[in-house]
């Protein structure tokens, strides 16, 4: 049977783009810090069961890259499918503008009204959205088009 495994590690020496690579060549992803000793990595093995599964999956990680297993998590390849079908659609900044219909800069304005969903989490690449939360807000909100006029102020004239 077919398994996905997550796997973190702590490496006992510091990443390189080199050792990255070399554990990306076992079919999967790997994704740590060049310069850190904190990599996760996800792959797929082969087992009649999950405990085997497991042993294999450290086995094969512990031979790319030296360090102490952390955390795994086994799961048939399916199962991984069906979650990963469930996760939330995300939207940052420029999402949010193709689904408006609006700038980056709009969006960027919009999403500081009372009335803009929060977002779920603030990366240093800027916020991030729910897709679903947006619509929402899609549905509400009215747009008009052009920009604002600006106030009008009285003036005085001399000699008036």
């Amino acid at each position: 049977m077919e398994y996905t495994a997550d796997i973190t590690l702590q490496t006992k020496r510091p990443l390189t783009e080199d050792a990255l690579f070399d554990v990306a060549e076992i079919g999967g992803v790997a994704v740590g810090q060049v310069g850190g000793r904190h990599v996760e990595i996800t792959f797929t093995v082969q087992a009649p069961d999950p405990a085997e599964a497991s042993a294999r999956a450290i086995r094969t990680a512990t031979e790319r890259l030296a360090g102490t297993v952390v955390a795994i998590e086994v799961m048939t390849t399916a199962e991984a499918d069906r979650r990963a079908s469930e996760r939330p659609q995300l939207a940052g900044v420029a999402e949010v503008a193709e689904m408006l219909g609006v700038s980056k800069q709009r969006a960027s304005a919009l999403s500081k009204r009372e009335d803009f969903p929060a977002p779920i989490e603030r990366l240093s690449t800027g916020p991030v959205w729910r897709k679903g939360d947006l619509s929402t807000f899609a549905l509400g909100w009215q747009r008009r088009p052009g920009r604002p006029r600006k106030p009008t102020q009285a003036t005085s004239h001399a000699g008036d």
